[in-house]
């Protein structure tokens, strides 16, 4: 009889345990049920599914990803699904190594079935039956669609979900997963289930391999060379879009973007016959690095150099040789080649013909031919941004030929451009790079040469820009983020590398943070070796300063205002005879002073301290 009411009582108990487990669950399904309601327009049992196909994983995950509280509503989405389509690849393998794939290899059969799923949901309703097709069959539909349907489905993804990443960034991670896809890692999920930052993490510690924009010398290969010795070379462009290529960052209206660029007013209106010269002995910033030389149908010549204004040499005045050569050394004598090439009657009626017309939705139906879309998009240079159908309408190749002008694509554009398109788009822009200067560099442009795939041309540009760092004087650096050359130097390379390119004899240095942005910068070691540095100035920029300010023995002024984060100061500040005052205004209220420099510091109020010994 005892041994009933043990028994009973333990059923009781195990009964209640049941219930207080039920209780838990169906409280958790409220509380998750609530919170992805806000974050999804599914329905409920779609919700309840996920949720509860959860705990089929569970188990099998780190550590610290099996609390589902932790998950947003697509991060559990996006894992359940590729979870599901890993065992649901298996048992189409299966299927089709015994149908459809028999005596096919499978190691590429597999390679095929996992890029089929990918873009399984994103195919036509009758496409996506894999079963249907014979291997060979497969393998083409694969070949034709993966990278096309991949691209515009994960840049619309990514461009939802991040907003704070420009068109370019989005797409060079997108053309990476495309081009490196055999060399992921098996378990790596679909482009399509991963967030941006799962992306990055899964493409980044590859090597670079052949995906690394590598390139030697200028891409001018198509442009008419004139001359090409002892590093002088002289091109005959013809047309804006090899004019545009050359500008070598220049302000020549010649080589502008877009329907501003004034070629063809030059060429077919006032008969000019153009030539871009390039001397790369002299430094990238001199004013004759490159030039454009004029010559009119009567021989007579101007120039353009790099400044490019009125009053100087702006292209607008005839000049005599000894004029030019003075400019262009290496000129003075090879006039011979600057020969007047006169206008064909057919390049005054193309003037005439595309100059002023307006295409609505599709240029090559209403002007008629390819050709004669191709003639208006060279000569007239629209701008699509606001008419994105006549974009879209373009066959690939004038695609590129609107590109090639020099014209941003909008999202709608990239997502309705072909693969070859888009790579030709991102190189395009990669190439841009190279002729630009520090100085005109946007903060678009520096996130694009930080991405990971971009680190030889990086390493390329480095020399290049440190060559054009410029200071207030050898004693002076004054860096203002984020507009000055030095702030987007430090953007791309970081301290160490500016340090290492500015001269040891500097005594002033001031880095201040003009932007809403957090920098929160940590002044690297290398700062000891400005022995002669007598004030520093670091506001609204650092969140720490090295040890290394103690062997800095001049120095007698440190601002350190506006470092909402700034950790502490290095206790070697109290070692500095000649150091007089430290201003901590509107810093760290909490900053760790050490106790030795704590008490040579009196406080003269506003977050000043004179220093006393």
């Amino acid at each position: 009889m005892e041994l009933v009411k043990i028994l009973s009582s333990v059923i009781r108990e195990n009964r209640n345990s049941r219930m207080n487990l039920t209780e838990i669950s169906n409280a958790l399904m409220n509380q998750l049920l609530t919170k992805f309601r806000n974050e999804t327009e599914d329905s409920e049992d779609d919700i309840k599914t996920y949720i509860n196909d959860f705990s089929k994983y569970q188990n099998g995950l780190p550590a610290d990803k099996r609390d589902l509280t932790k998950y947003s509503y697509e991060q559990l989405k996006s894992l359940i699904k590729s979870k599901t389509v890993k065992k649901e690849e298996k048992d189409i393998f299966k299927r089709y190594m015994q149908g459809p794939g028999k005596g096919s290899d499978q190691r590429q059969v597999k390679s095929m079935i996992k890029k089929f799923m990918e873009i399984r949901d994103l195919l036509a309703e009758p496409s996506r039956d894999i079963m249907k097709y014979p291997y060979l069959k497969l393998v083409e539909l694969v070949q034709r669609t993966f990278g096309a349907l991949i691209t515009k489905a994960a840049f619309e993804k990514y461009k939802r979900e991040r907003t704070d990443l420009t068109n370019e960034q989005i797409l060079s991670y997108i053309e990476r997963y495309v081009d490196l896809y055999d060399r992921l890692e098996a378990n790596t999920p679909s482009i399509l289930l991963m967030s941006f930052d799962e992306l990055e993490a899964a493409l980044d510690h590859l090597p670079d391999g052949d995906d690394t924009p590598k390139k030697k010398g200028d891409d001018f290969q198509d442009v008419e060379t004139i001359y090409d010795k002892d590093n002088l070379y002289v091109f005959k462009p013809n047309g804006k879009e090899q004019c545009i290529r050359l500008a070598h960052g220049r302000p020549w209206c010649t080589s502008r973007v877009g329907g501003g660029n004034l070629y063809y007013n030059y060429r077919l209106e006032n008969n000019l016959t153009l030539y871009y010269v390039i001397d790369k002995d002299k430094p990238f910033d001199d004013l004759d690095f490159a030039v454009v030389i004029l010559v009119d149908e009567y021989g007579r010549k101007r120039i353009a150099d790099g400044k490019n204004m009125a009053g100087g040499y702006s292209g607008h005045k005839t000049e005599s040789w000894g004029t030019i050569s003075s400019k262009v050394p290496k000129l003075a004598d090879k006039e011979y080649l600057f020969v007047p090439d006169p206008l064909t009657s057919r390049e005054k009626d193309l003037l005439r013909k595309y100059k002023h017309i307006t295409v609505n939705t599709d240029a090559v139906r209403e002007l008629g031919s390819l050709e004669d879309a191709e003639f208006w998009l060279e000569i007239s240079s629209p701008n699509l941004t606001n008419k994105p159908q006549v974009y879209i309408n373009l066959p690939s190749e004038l695609k590129k030929k609107y590109i090639s002008l020099g014209m941003d694509l909008t999202g709608d554009m990239i997502s309705s451009s072909e693969p070859d398109v888009v790579k030709y788009y991102l190189a395009r822009k990669i190439d841009s790079l190279r002729t630009k200067s520090l100085s005109q560099l946007s903060s678009a442009d520096i996130a694009l040469i930080n991405m990971p795939g971009l680190r030889n041309l990086k390493e390329e540009l480095k020399v290049k820009y440190a060559g054009q760092l410029t200071t207030g004087g050898d004693s002076i650096v004054n860096i203002s983020y984020p507009n000055d050359d030095s702030s987007k130097y430090i953007a791309l390379f970081g301290f160490d590398d500016l340090f290492e390119n500015l001269p040891d004899s500097i005594a002033y240095l001031t880095i201040v943070n003009k932007s809403n942005d957090q920098l929160n910068l940590e002044i690297p070691p290398t700062i000891g070796k400005f022995k002669d540095l007598v004030a520093i100035v670091l506001e609204n920029c650092v969140k720490s300063v090295p040890e290394e300010l103690g062997q800095l023995e001049s120095l007698m002024f440190l601002t350190l205002q506006n470092n909402k984060l700034l950790e502490s100061l290095p206790e070697s500040l109290a070692d500095l005879e000649n150091l007089e005052l430290i201003t901590l205004s509107n810093s760290n209220p909490s900053i760790r002073i050490p106790e030795r420099l704590k008490a040579i510091m009196v406080d003269e109020g506003d977050g000043f301290y004179a220093i006393e010994r």
